[in-house]
């Protein structure tokens, strides 16, 4: 730990006579916040502002917001709220949108014990996303620019049923038919004569898992009304709290349930994991890609940015540590220290 920014450090001695100044402690290193800018009228900064230095402007799917708040609190060890500030999330769209265009985002407040400081306003030039195809690399170069998509580590998402339910795996196709309101009976695929609830709701998941499973499991039907549930999955990430996305979306666990999840994140007890297509979902069947619901997650920055912080940022979560850091957030790291 070291001292970033406090009245203790006399570069900033001057400012603090006239003007508060905030103790913040973080680690520094290789990715390391920049300086601390004063408020200032002219500049039209009303408040302590932090730069991000050499530490880069994350945005990306909602759904790998705590694997980013693992990766800043390993390489920061930031205080109370700030973790969760740096990795503010937005949906994949959303960030992806802002990237191409460049859109300033909004500073947020970092740090508000005695003096408040907020994390400067900036251009994301690091986007973490799930399920990265090649359609969204074809959106990001439509400004004539080049990306790079690095693949650092794979989940599954998983259905979950009733852990006395006899039903051990469904098909792609199985599933399908569903999801959609055209098998009704988990007897109709291998089970008990039992009525199939189903709990999926696209209002509650948001437009990630809308887009996943229009494009990887309805391709083209719709989803079958869901029904009300009264149960929450919560999240199993350690200090991710509420921030972390959590599914299936209100899941109620009975006989005739079944709910969509992600494999982190369906550790309740009478829960079972279904198969799909034969295949459980584990760290073998992802890395090999045998599972077929598993989602890749990838680092996108521009080719410019190759040497520059996105670039080597992505480097290091393909290294040991990086993979390490992935690992704990409950995603199975890809590459040679995968194993």
């Amino acid at each position: 730990m070291a001292c970033l920014f406090s009245t203790a450090c006399s570069e900033w001695s001057d400012t603090s006579k006239t003007t508060p100044t905030p103790d913040i402690y973080v680690a520094e290193g290789r990715f390391s916040l920049g300086g601390l800018l004063p408020p200032d009228e002219s500049d039209d900064r009303h408040s302590w502002e932090i730069e991000y230095g050499n530490f880069p402007h994350m945005d990306g799917s909602k759904s790998l917001a705590s694997a980013a708040e693992a990766m800043a609190r390993h390489l920061l060890n930031p205080e109370g709220r700030m973790t969760r500030e740096l990795v503010n999330f937005s949906y994949k769209s959303y960030a992806m949108e802002a990237f191409l265009h460049q859109n300033r985002e909004s500073s947020e407040i970092l740090y508000d014990e005695d003096v408040p400081v907020y994390l400067e306003a900036s251009t994301p030039n690091l986007l973490l996303l799930a399920d990265f195809m090649p359609e969204d690399g074809a959106y990001l170069e439509s400004g004539g620019d080049t990306v790079v998509a690095k693949e650092f580590g794979r989940e599954a998402t998983v259905f979950i049923a009733h852990a006395d339910n006899p039903v051990q795996s469904l098909t792609m196709e199985q599933l399908k038919d569903v999801l959609s309101g055209t098998i009704v009976n988990w007897e109709e695929v291998g089970g008990d004569d039992q009525p199939i609830k189903v709990y999926c709701d696209f209002e509650e998941m948001g437009l990630e898992m809308q887009d996943f499973f229009h494009s990887r499991i309805l391709k083209g039907m719709g989803l079958v009304n869901p029904v009300e549930g009264e149960q929450r999955i919560p999240s199993g990430i350690e200090g991710g709290g509420d921030y972390t996305l959590s599914f299936p979306a209100a899941y109620h666990n009975e006989l005739g349930s079944i709910g969509v999840s992600l494999a982190r994140d369906a550790g309740l007890s009478d829960v079972k994991v279904l198969e799909v297509d034969g295949v459980a979902p584990n760290a073998e069947s992802l890395r090999s890609g045998s599972y077929p619901l598993y989602v890749g997650c990838y680092a996108v920055y521009w080719e410019r940015d190759r040497d520059g912080v996105p670039g080597a940022f992505a480097e290091w979560l393909l290294s040991q540590e990086g993979a390490a850091v992935v690992e704990s957030a409950g995603i199975i790291p890809i590459g040679q220290w995968s194993e």
